[in-house]
């Protein structure tokens, strides 16, 4: 894969590294993470276009500011941007820290983050935080062999997604983006 950054390089790395066919025989698709705030993820679209021969797949998320032992905000902004992901060519996405301990550690810069599992080590105890759940949902939907399928929705209260599962049955995922029942 070529890139393995954020969002906001996705045109100009698939542009230049997959028009040079000598380079592109390298590589198979593309990584992105979620640190581009502001740019949207039809960014990808652009770049799918040009090239749909070559996958992107998701490969870095994390919540930067430390742990934040049963906070939801973490495990929504993960089921947003997969769907999003998803939405946009994206043929998957992982998580860069599924197990941290509960400092959000260990990390080389001493960046501490959130993670979807703390290991408590003197305790003997792990935890699953909401963002853990988030992932657990579309994995448990979403089995190897799933294809999106067209959804349309209407407002920005709600991101949804739709997927034909490889039973032929079809899972739509929905994440309410708003504090009120819709």
């Amino acid at each position: 894969m070529v890139l393995d950054h954020n969002l906001d390089l996705v045109k100009e790395w698939v542009r230049v590294i997959f028009a040079d066919k000598t380079a592109a025989k390298y590589a198979a698709g593309t990584a992105t993470h979620w640190y581009s705030p502001g740019t949207p993820h039809t960014v990808l679209d652009e770049a799918y276009q040009g090239h749909p021969d070559k996958f992107f797949l998701a490969t870095e998320a994390c919540q930067v500011g430390g742990v934040k032992i049963g906070d939801w905000h973490l495990a929504e902004r993960y089921a947003n941007d997969i769907i999003q992901h998803l939405l946009h060519h994206t043929m998957g996405w992982v998580d860069w820290n599924m197990a941290l301990d509960t400092q959000g550690g260990p990390n080389w810069t001493n960046n501490f983050v959130d993670s979807p599992i703390l290991i408590n080590a003197g305790a003997g105890e792990y935890y699953r935080q909401p963002s853990y759940y988030a992932l657990a949902h579309f994995s448990k939907f979403l089995p190897p062999g799933s294809v999106r399928v067209d959804t349309t929705s209407t407002g920005s209260k709600a991101s949804v997604a739709a997927f034909r599962r490889p039973d032929n049955s079809v899972a739509v995922i929905v994440v309410n983006n708003d504090n009120t029942d819709i």
